[in-house]
């Protein structure tokens, strides 16, 4: 995130995870092999990282890949009163999620995930792995977006799949790598291509609820 953060001015924090049981750094995502309180530890940080460098509290996202993409569902299920939205990268949400996530608000959500990918398969399935379909399908209902996708061709092996007009103006955009591992897609997208995505994927948006431009960070 670096460069595309120097090239359009906005601050990146990397917070770094506690140890799981295994003494792995991990995101407690409700993943069960921790006692960590990440969902208050992240939303807490958050918050003192906008008091200490003067930030806009409304335009605040999370981002992450794998372990980190199942902790920015968490934080969109849980804090999305801190959170303007949210992207997830070769992840997914866990099936004990239903019925439990509950935003409390729209939010927008970004996502990308490689149909070959080991660790977090595109139909589900694995340790309680809920599949991309059924995890679009999710916030698309929660979003109450009614209108049909969008569907294009971004590259011969990347789809893209954007879900509009919802509640005070959120989307889902959803990019399907044919092929695609468990990985950040550096080599799909070419070069930094997906983080310019998510970026301007989160400038759109603020916790005020409607699509803005991003004036502030």
């Amino acid at each position: 995130m670096n460069q595309v953060a120097d090239t359009h001015k906005f601050v990146v924090c990397y917070p770094q995870g506690e140890k799981d049981f295994e003494g792995m750094p991990h995101w407690n995502a409700r993943l069960k092999i921790s006692q960590t309180d990440d969902i208050g530890f992240l939303s807490a940080l958050a918050a003192d990282v906008q008091k200490r460098h003067n930030l806009n509290s409304k335009k605040t996202f999370t981002c992450g890949i794998s372990n980190g993409g199942f902790m920015s569902y968490s934080l969109a299920c849980y804090h999305s009163d801190r959170f303007a939205a949210i992207s997830a990268v070769s992840s997914t949400m866990l099936n004990q999620f239903d019925g439990d996530c509950a935003p409390t608000r729209p939010i927008s959500v970004l996502s990308a995930n490689g149909t070959a990918d080991f660790a977090v398969p595109y139909d589900g399935g694995m340790l309680g792995y809920q599949s991309i379909p059924d995890v679009l399908n999710y916030w698309v209902t929660q979003n109450n977006i009614v209108d049909e996708p969008e569907v294009t061709d971004v590259t011969g092996s990347i789809q893209r799949t954007l879900y509009s007009n919802g509640d005070q103006g959120v989307s889902v955009d959803h990019y399907r790598v044919e092929g695609g591992s468990h990985v950040w897609f550096e080599q799909d997208f070419g070069g930094n291509m997906l983080t310019e995505l998510v970026w301007d994927f989160f400038a759109s948006y603020g916790l005020n609820g409607a699509m803005d431009s991003m004036n502030e960070q």
